[in-house]
């Protein structure tokens, strides 16, 4: 009869028994653990099951390490898998003001702004107008009606005035346009936490801890690790107190929120399809145990890198648009602006030297025709002999 050593997690089939009509007596490892060197020579858990002679075989998902090949033989790989992360589900938020999420509050802002703009504008250039029409009150909601496009019950007539209408219209325009169809995305899918999706991440967020089972593979790996962001890893997990006994203690851990359980792939995958409050995130990654093959892949992929992957990689179906996404917008809007003041003042200008020049003809034909008279002549004369 076989001993056939398992993990916890793993007995359950018994098809190779059939198919080989064996008898056998199935057990589980020792203190549930695939089996570490305690000190030199001295192993625990399944390795030294076997190394004792207790156990005809193990089995389980156990990672093939340098260490183990030595006093242990594996047998070709059953099913080949890596390491990723068990987190908590991204939780879905809701707000009232959802509708004012496609902009960013700078960019609504900006855009209260260059309304409160273009209404002194307005006012400005109609302020010395006998038959104004943009008074204070008409000119706040001109530029009100202009924005929700609704339109006044009036129309700019200064040339000024409408090269200024031309230009924002044009910016309410565009800016509803974007508003409109980014609205479409925020109101039709769910906004949820943005979860980490790689062990580099996982490094890079302060909020979220990390942890995995004690005395495996994976806690030598990321302890042993050259690479920056595994000791990273590393030291989140003794901060946290993250190393678990068995794998469903490290799950029910990453359920409460702001945790990764970084362990086998295929269990994993089994506790996010029976317990629906955990997500599995990140592609499996093999363990290498020295990490000559990472250095060599940092040495000659991660080390050449000069694009930013990050920026570049960057996708979301829900975009708030900030200023520098309307920026061009808010160009063309102040060029109209400059246009419509330009030619305000050239105008101005011209209009106050043609009446200027009037004036001054005005005062010199009085004289003219005082001298062009005949009979003014003579009593000119005597006025000239006399003074």
């Amino acid at each position: 009869m076989f001993r056939v050593l398992g993990y916890a997690g793993f007995l359950k089939e018994y098809e190779l028994a059939d198919l080989l009509n064996m008898k056998y007596e199935l057990y589980i490892s020792p203190e549930n653990a695939y089996g570490t060197e305690v000190r030199e020579g001295v192993w625990n858990g399944m390795i030294q099951e076997v190394i004792n002679g207790n156990a005809t075989l193990g089995m389980g998902a156990i990672s093939i390490t340098s260490e183990r090949e030595k006093v242990i033989d594996f047998s070709l790989g059953v099913m080949t898998t890596g390491v990723n992360m068990l987190i908590s589900k991204p939780k879905e938020h809701s707000s009232i003001f959802q509708f004012m999420k496609p902009f960013s509050l700078e960019l609504w802002m900006a855009i209260v702004g260059a309304s409160f703009v273009v209404s002194v504008l307005y006012f400005i250039l109609d302020y010395n107008d006998v038959e104004r029409q943009f008074t204070l009150k008409e000119t706040l909601w001109f530029s009100i009606g202009t924005l929700l496009m609704r339109g006044t019950d009036f129309s700019p007539k200064r040339t000024a005035q409408r090269i200024v209408t031309a230009g924002f219209t044009f910016f309410v325009l565009i800016t509803v346009s974007t508003y409109t169809a980014n609205l479409a995305a925020f109101l039709t899918t769910t906004n949820l936490d943005q979860p980490i999706s790689t062990l580099d991440e996982l490094a890079d967020r302060d909020e979220m801890n990390a942890g995995t089972l004690d005395n495996s593979a994976t806690l030598r790996f990321l302890k042993d690790s050259n690479k920056a962001s595994y000791r990273k890893i590393w030291e989140k997990v003794i901060e946290s107190k993250g190393l678990f006994k068995n794998s469903e203690e490290g799950r029910q851990r990453a359920e409460e929120g702001n945790f990764a359980f970084i362990y086998d792939y295929r269990i994993n995958s089994y506790f996010e399809k029976i317990h629906c409050k955990n997500k599995m995130v990140g592609t499996p990654v093999r363990l290498q145990q020295h990490g000559i093959v990472m250095k060599a892949a940092f040495q000659w992929w991660d080390n050449k890198q000069v694009c930013n992957l990050k920026e570049l990689g960057k996708s979301s179906v829900q975009v708030e648009f900030a200023i520098k996404h309307m920026a061009g917008v808010f160009v063309v809007g102040g060029f109209g602006l400059a246009c419509s003041v330009s030619f305000f003042l050239f105008k101005k200008f011209y209009t106050l030297s043609q009446t200027q020049g009037k004036d001054k003809d005005k005062d010199t034909k009085p004289e003219k025709k005082l001298l062009d008279n005949p009979e003014n002549s003579e009593k000119g004369t005597t006025i000239l002999q006399s003074v």
